[in-house]
């Protein structure tokens, strides 16, 4: 039972870290990691160590253009994580918001045709500090 476990959170990682670079290496393309049900958001969060729950219905909002200098800080950091919102400038995108269980943040999904193209955590008190952390890594 105990080599069934970590052998199931092997291949997690494994899945997990090959999407991060499927999705990295692909440009002019959605990402690759699903976000078209509410259970695709909510495993999207468990790879990364985070439970939560939704905060409120779905928004679309239109994706600016990565050069705008309010928005440039976001799209610099879903660069870094490999999630192509740039590639999305100009396109329509729904977003996701949920509150993290056993922390004080939100997370929000930026998802565009059935797959996520951006994420991002932040702590409503200071909602311009941006993190793509996972909870391992986000002192939570």
């Amino acid at each position: 039972m105990k080599k069934t476990k970590c052998l199931a959170g092997v291949l997690l990682a494994g899945a997990v870290i090959l999407c991060g670079v499927w999705g990295f290496s692909r440009h002019d393309k959605p990402s690759g990691i699903p976000a078209a049900t509410e259970t695709d958001r909510e495993i999207y969060l468990f790879t990364q160590g985070w439970k939560g729950e939704p905060v409120s219905d779905e928004r679309t909002v239109i994706v600016p253009d990565a050069a705008d200098a309010v928005f440039a800080p976001y799209a610099a950091l879903q660069a870094q994580q490999g999630l192509p919102v740039a590639d999305f400038a100009g396109k329509t995108a729904q977003v996701y918001t949920y509150r993290l269980y056993q922390s004080e943040l939100y997370a929000e999904l930026l998802c565009a045709d059935g797959e996520l193209i951006g994420a991002m955590c932040y702590d409503p008190a200071a909602p311009e500090m941006l993190s793509i952390q996972g909870k391992q890594n986000a002192g939570a």
